[in-house]
This record gives C-alpha cells, structure tokens and sequence, in this order.
C-alpha cells in the first residue's frame, strides 16, 4: 500500500434533500501488477459549505484490493534457537479486520498441520539450528517464508552465507542485561572492520581476521555512552561491500501511568451532583505522585471534530553517523595506432541512365499511363 496522490476532484451541487452523488474510480493504478496482492485504501473527502457560509467535513474510507483476504505471519526471519516457542497467523480483510479461516501450514518437508488464524500455535518440536523453510496456505492466500534458527553458542554461520549479521535489540535493556551482537562470514579469508561511537567519540576501532565463523559480542551500557552506542561494520568478499550500521539506545525508564476508576457512574438525571474517583498507579502498582488534567464536554461535538490529546512526552537520542563507502572504477579501455599503406584500388564505375533521358522517361511513361 502506498500513496497514490489525488486521483479524482470534482464540485457538485446538493439536491434538494441535500444529498449528492460522485463517481469513485475503483481501479489500479496503470503501473500496478494485479498478479500479486493489492491493498489499497480510498480516501474520499467530502467538503459542503451552505448558502449561509457555514462548512462541515467528512471523511470515508473504501478498500480496494484484489484479494479478498490478506495472509501474514509474525514468524521472524531470523530467531534465536530458545527464543522461537510459538508463532501466529493473522488474516485481515480488506478493511484491515481480523477475520476467522483455518491455516495449514508445514516446514520444509514436516508433515502438514492445521491451525486457527489469529490465535497462538505452539511448536510441536523445537527446530533445529539452521535454515527452514515455511509454507502456509488458507483459502487461496499463501505463504513461503525463510526463517533462520542459531544460537549465540554457534562458532560457525548456521548456512552458507557471505553477510551474516544479527543484533538481539535497539535500546538497552533497564534491568542491566546485555545486547547481543553477532557478525561473520562462511568465506574463508575475510577481514571484518568495525568501528563503535558513542557521545560524540570512537569508543572502538579496528579489524578482525575471521574464516568461515562468526563474532558474538555482549554488549552493556555505560554511562560515557550518553544517548547510545552507534556501531559499523564492513568488508569486502570478490569486489562486493558488505555493510551495517547499528545504534543501541540508551535504557529509559518506565513512565507509563495506569488509571483506573474506583467510583464512576455513567447514568445522570439533569442537576444531579455526582463524585468520581480516579486512581492513578505507578509502573510498579503504587499511588503515583502526578498532576492529572481531564476535560468533561457534550460527546455530540465528536460529530463535528475528535476530541483527541497527544503524548508528547518521548525521549530523544541523537546517535553519531558514520558511512562505509564501496567505490567502483569505470571500465578500462585500450585503444593504438598502427601505420599502414593502402593499395591503390580504382573507383567502381556503373552503367547509369543519363539524368535528362531518364526524367523524359518517366514523363512518357506517365503520359502513356
């Protein structure tokens, strides 16, 4: 799904019950592919001004697509081999709503397995380290996915690959633990660069010599790391630059709020005099010490615009940017002279019409036609 821009605009005149009609182009864009899934939404913005100025506006939004279901699975790509315990499927309609449907599904050359959609399934075996291969299909809809299981125990790649990279999370964890790093090579003889920023400084630099095996590093925050740690990687197998960059952000800690009603009561009689409690708790289920701010209005002004309030409150890191650059020359060319002495060859002579004659010609042939 993507942004297509306006494709339709047109002013129209209300009937006299004040309703109108316009027509909504329900096509693919030309350049679109219609043998793979489309999900589209249409955006139609309806905007009426009265005779007497006033405006209202309203929005609708119609699906277009040509499936009439969407198959996705949360099955990573990569995963840690006691990490994967369970996955799901998820099947959507093209208003974007859960919908029922019985997936079968198998890996590799397993036997076939049957599952609800939408709902956990749990493994039946562990996979094993290695690359495997999912296939799911429900109702037409259908799945193949790579799913790649190792551990941070391996020495060795779990498949044969050129650019083997993997970083547990983005942000450190705030109970201390570490994030995991692990990079390598099946290629013999490759030579890994790294470079690692943190608060404006190299923390780290150099180079490692690696053959068919790969690098796991624990990593934990400190404090000179400021906003977080920011790391590039790079090397070079048969002309090709293999590159990536991570930043890790600094822990942040829980300020999330829960409210919760301890007295609330949703039915008044005009004048009545009513009193509600609110609690507001602490990440760790204790009273918090906070200032609340709420708002009491007439829930028909939803009609005419939302009542809605931002969170504003985000924390901002700024990491430090670096960039592996892989050059390419142009292609090299040869080029000589050579002294030579041609032979004397005289010019080709042909019969010809005489141009006065042959213009005659065709005179007397048009005139004979």
């Amino acid at each position: 799904m993507r942004n297509e821009g306006t494709v339709v605009g047109d002013t129209v005149v209300t009937a006299n019950d004040g309703t109108f009609k316009m027509k909504v182009p329900m096509v693919f864009p030309p350049q679109d592919d219609i043998d793979i899934p489309l999900f589209y939404q249409l955006v139609i913005r309806a905007k009426v001004t009265a005779t007497d100025g006033e405006t209202h506006e309203e929005e609708l939004r119609l699906p277009l697509s040509n499936r009439n279901a969407v198959l996705t699975t949360n099955l990573p790509t990569k995963v840690q081999i006691d990490s994967l315990s369970q996955f799901s499927f998820t099947r959507k309609n093209a208003m974007g709503e859960l919908i029922d449907g019985t997936i079968t599904y198998r890996f590799n050359q397993d036997p076939e397995a049957t599952a609800a959609a939408n709902t956990p399934i749990v493994l039946s075996h562990k996979l094993t380290v290695g690359k495997h291969t999912l296939f799911a299909t429900c109702e037409g809809d259908t799945i193949k996915q790579e799913v790649i299981v190792f551990s941070m125990d391996d020495k060795h790649p779990v498949f044969n690959t050129p650019d083997w990279y993997y970083v547990s999370a983005n942000q450190f964890p705030d109970d201390g633990k570490p994030v995991w790093l692990q990079v390598g090579s099946s290629n013999e003889g490759t030579e890994i660069f790294y470079t690692a920023f943190a608060n404006g400084k190299v923390i780290a630099q150099g180079s490692q010599h690696i053959s068919n095996e790969v690098i796991t590093r624990q990593l934990q925050y400190k404090e000179e790391y400021g906003d977080g740690l920011s790391i590039f990687t790079a090397w070079v197998w048969h002309g090709k630059l293999y590159k990536h960059s991570t930043f890790i952000s600094r822990p942040v800690p829980n300020k999330k709020l829960t409210l919760q009603w301890k007295t609330f009561r949703d039915k008044l009689t005009p004048g009545q005099k009513e009193e509600w409690t609110l609690q507001v708790l602490a990440p760790n289920g204790k009273p918090a010490k906070a200032q609340l701010m709420a708002t009491l209005y007439d829930k028909s002004l939803d009609a005419i615009y939302t009542n809605y309030w931002s969170q504003p409150h985000k924390f901002r890191f700024y990491p430090c940017n670096a960039l592996w650059e892989g050059g390419s020359e142009r292609a090299i060319g040869l080029y000589g002279f050579e002294s030579y002495k041609a032979f004397h060859v005289s010019d080709l002579i042909f019969s010809r019409f005489n141009a006065d004659i042959s213009t005659e010609l065709s005179y007397a042939v048009m005139l004979y036609g």
